[in-house]
């Protein structure tokens, strides 16, 4: 998770007061359940192509993922 650290601590977030509080795991982050959690979006105008396609296939191989996960953001694989 991006933003934890030594100091930072994940807790435990209910969506609204009909809900149980979820604690963030990487499961309820990949399926959507915790509620502060949000995806990452790549843009580009257009079909990306060049430098644009070869660094959005790169993150999404699994040397990229392996990355993702090395810097404790949550993988899409």
């Amino acid at each position: 998770m991006g933003y934890l650290t030594d100091t930072v601590n994940a807790i435990s977030v209910k969506k609204n007061d009909e809900t149980d509080a979820i604690y963030p795991t990487e499961e309820v982050i990949k399926n959507g359940s915790y509620p502060i959690s949000r995806p990452l979006h790549f843009y580009t105008a257009g079909m990306a192509e060049g430098l644009a396609k070869d660094f959005i296939d790169y993150v999404l191989s699994e040397e990229g993922q392996q990355i993702v996960d090395e810097m404790e953001f949550v993988s899409i694989k």
